[in-house]
């Protein structure tokens, strides 16, 4: 009977225990599947910079931030990009100290508006800030005052990923080699810093802080913007663009004190599947090429861009007419635009620069 009463009693405590461990086990086996998501992919490849809009994911929905997850430092708003292997910790300056919500932008240094970053140490070394995020030290790139001021001013509409870039359906030869154009659609707060569209020369004119001729003298460097996507457990480009040297040749409007200066446009070329991302009407920058360009100054940076996109740069060729342009005399790759009509609109503006001797 003692016997029987053992047997039992071993059999109980038998059963309990391996409940104990399955719920063990399966808590492990939660945690490390969520930890695997957390931390699966890369930051990005070493000659693309990182950094826009965030995923944040909780029990009950997936949303996106209505504004690119950023940190203060000293003035400016820092994105995380690049991991480095260099360990910056006798460089550190402080820790983000606050979140102040992922539904605004930060005002005072420290502060976030990307909660996992709140306790990760930061630190500069020749010049540069850098931030150690789940144990690896990121590059930090700077917003541009016109992009955090537009963002601020315009939250609430995401940002489309390179990858949902779509067909167009139209190609252009560039340097002998045929190029497929895929399109990215800018979401409202980049629509009004890059696509704002003059109509005639005046307003073109007077906002423009620089307007130069003159050509570019090397390939463009290609450069995107990217974030972990916690919704998909994985990394996601965005904001392609493209880096030029710009070789002036006459300055028409504003001071440069410089003969070379770097031109931003917001497209890039993939070689590989001989495509081209583009957010803009204007064909890529290539070497050589030689137009006349209506630009604004990016504070805090050495580039400079087109607020108006495709009424900012035309040909510097006198050759080409209106009449050349309306009798198809003239190519879409000549004329700098993917479509003809598109440049057609603005030949109001390309007139008048023609009589105020801008192309020579």
């Amino acid at each position: 009977m003692v016997i029987y009463q053992d047997a039992i009693f071993i059999e109980e405590m038998i059963t309990l225990i391996l409940r104990r461990s399955y719920t063990i086990l399966l808590t492990l086996i939660i945690a490390f599947s969520a930890s695997s998501c957390n931390n699966s992919g890369s930051v990005a490849k070493a000659d693309e910079k990182v950094g826009t809009f965030e995923a944040k994911n909780s029990v009950e929905e997936t949303v996106y931030n209505s504004l690119p997850s950023v940190i203060l430092i000293d003035g400016d708003c820092y994105i995380a990009t690049d991991k480095t292997d260099e360990d910056f910790s006798d460089f550190i300056l402080g820790k983000v100290a606050a979140f102040i919500g992922n539904d605004k932008m930060p005002e005072n240094t420290s502060e976030t508006n990307f909660k996992p970053y709140v306790g990760c140490q930061y630190a500069k070394k020749n010049g540069k800030y850098y931030l150690n995020y789940e144990n690896s030290w990121h590059e930090l790139f700077s917003l541009s005052k016109e992009e955090r001021d537009s963002v601020a001013a315009n939250p609430g509409s995401r940002e489309m990923p390179i990858e949902e870039a779509y067909d167009t359906g139209k190609t252009v030869q560039l340097n002998g080699k045929e190029y497929t154009v895929y399109k990215v659609d800018y979401n409202d707060t980049f629509k009004k810093l890059y696509y704002n569209i003059y109509e005639d020369f005046d307003s073109l004119y007077k906002d423009s802080d620089l307007v130069v001729t003159g050509k570019f003298i090397d390939d463009a460097v290609k450069e995107t913007v990217s974030i972990y996507d916690i919704a998909d457990c994985r990394y996601k480009e965005y904001r392609g663009a493209s880096y030029n040297t710009f070789e002036i040749d006459r300055v028409l409007k504003g001071d440069c004190n410089s003969g070379t200066i770097k031109i931003k446009q917001n497209d890039f070329i993939d070689e590989d599947n001989k495509r081209i991302i583009t957010y803009s009407e204007l064909t890529p920058m290539i070497k050589n090429g030689e137009w006349i360009y209506f630009l604004k100054s990016a504070e805090n940076t050495e580039f400079y861009y087109m607020a108006g996109d495709y009424t900012c740069r035309y040909p510097v060729r006198p050759d080409i007419t209106e009449e050349k342009i309306l009798s198809d005399g003239v190519s879409k790759e000549e004329l700098g635009v993917y479509d003809e009509a598109i440049f057609r609109s603005v030949l109001p503006i390309y007139n008048r620069i023609i009589k105020e001797g801008f192309i020579s």
